[in-house]
């Protein structure tokens, strides 16, 4: 497919494909199985944009010279006897995030579509977390919380208080869907805008990551600080955040370290095992000076086993983005760092949307939903919303 679909007279097939790539990304559950249809609307969708594509890494070279120093990584790693299949895998994900910069759609009905399809996600975690604290209350879940994990869905627990955390795939774009909606709701019509924020809302705490809700926290001392009006509102606004912050942020701190030490709580815990992981990842990293500087090659697999894991099989982690700089090494995994921020600030453009895309880095880059899909539908809606919202301006 070499023409743009988004300057052909059937764009509502473009939008179409855009459906169906967010539809799949977020109903993993229960239809994780057909992750390959997800995969295919993704590819079609980075495919529609070929001549922009074109059109941009022609007017920022420094892409051109990151993709061959990629496909030299690339045959490197197949040197290396790295699977092929997961190299391919890795190759083209770095790619379509780098080509997700200039998939603008240039309607808003993208964003829109993206919105709802994360209502239905919040709506979906909501009523199983609803169905769990009424079937089982405080009782033995073990049986339902090994259905999830066995499937590969994610994870249902409790504290022990009742209240159900669902992490299942798919919730990752919640909270970004959350701070987005908020951002442009004053901005844009469409149906229901109240009833997204509580439902939105609810599917970030019942989602549980605490990384959500630094971020969003975050988000919110952004919007009231930053707030360019002058109007007495505004002021009485950051004055009474300022008054909830100061009696807020003890309960914060405490919660934050009793949390802290819950997840610490044993090598098996969750800072456990992503400290377990860190530590092997860089260590093999650090193994050598070629390791250090060019990387372990995409697709690398560790061969080891800790006390907690056996990592010989390992393409996932819940630190993505280390994993990335061992396959990467420094100079390639910094110079990739580097074109990203270059084309968020240059084609994202507006303050806003840019801190958008950082706070999703900032709870993402803890977890395994970045450097992935999620990743590239974050970019593809903020370059559409960036590029409607230049329109509106220029009018």
């Amino acid at each position: 497919m070499t023409s743009d679909f988004y300057n052909s007279k059937d764009k509502s097939l473009s939008v179409l494909l855009f459906f169906g790539f967010i539809f799949f990304l977020t109903r993993s559950f229960p239809f994780i199985q057909y992750s390959w249809i997800m995969e295919g609307f993704l590819c079609l969708c980075i495919m529609s944009f070929t001549k922009k594509i074109a059109n941009g890494i022609y007017h920022y070279p420094v892409i051109l010279i990151f993709l061959l120093a990629l496909f030299i990584n690339f045959i490197y790693s197949y040197i290396k006897g790295n699977d092929i299949a997961i190299i391919i895998r890795f190759y083209i994900i770095i790619l379509f995030i780098l080509c997700a910069y200039f998939c603008s759609y240039g309607t808003i009905s993208i964003v829109k579509i993206f919105l709802y399809l994360m209502v239905l996600q919040a709506v979906i975690i909501s009523i199983i977390s609803i169905y769990m604290t009424k079937t089982y209350g405080i009782g033995d879940y073990s049986a339902l919380r090994h259905y999830f994990l066995e499937n590969d869905y994610g994870d249902v627990y409790t504290y022990g208080s009742g209240f159900y955390r669902v992490q299942i795939k798919g919730n990752a774009l919640i909270p970004f869907a959350f701070m987005l909606h908020i951002v442009i709701k004053d901005y844009f019509y469409y149906r229901f805008k109240n009833t997204i924020t509580v439902i939105l809302a609810i599917g970030t705490i019942v989602a549980g990551n605490f990384a959500y809700f630094v971020s969003i926290c975050l988000f919110f001392m952004y919007i009231i600080l930053c707030s360019k009006s002058n109007s007495r509102y505004a002021k009485l606004r950051k004055i009474i955040f300022g008054v909830f912050l100061t009696v807020i942020l003890p309960f914060f701190i405490t919660y934050s370290i009793e949390l802290i030490i819950m997840k610490s709580n044993g090598a098996d815990s969750s800072l456990g095992v992503r400290w377990d992981q860190f530590t092997v990842l860089i260590n093999d990293l650090t193994e050598s000076v070629s390791n250090f500087v060019i990387g372990s090659g995409l697709g690398n697999v560790i061969k080891i086993q800790t006390p907690i894991r056996d990592y010989s099989a390992y393409i996932y982690y819940e630190l993505q983005s280390v994993y990335f700089l061992n396959q990467l090494g420094v100079i390639l995994f910094t110079l990739f760092l580097l074109i990203n921020l270059l084309l968020t600030i240059k084609i994202i453009k507006y303050s806003e949307l840019c801190v958008l895309y950082f706070l999703y880095v900032s709870y993402a880059i803890t977890n395994p939903y970045i450097l992935d899909s999620n990743h590239v539908a974050v970019i593809i809606v903020l370059v559409t919303l960036s590029n409607v919202l230049k329109k509106m301006k220029a009018k």
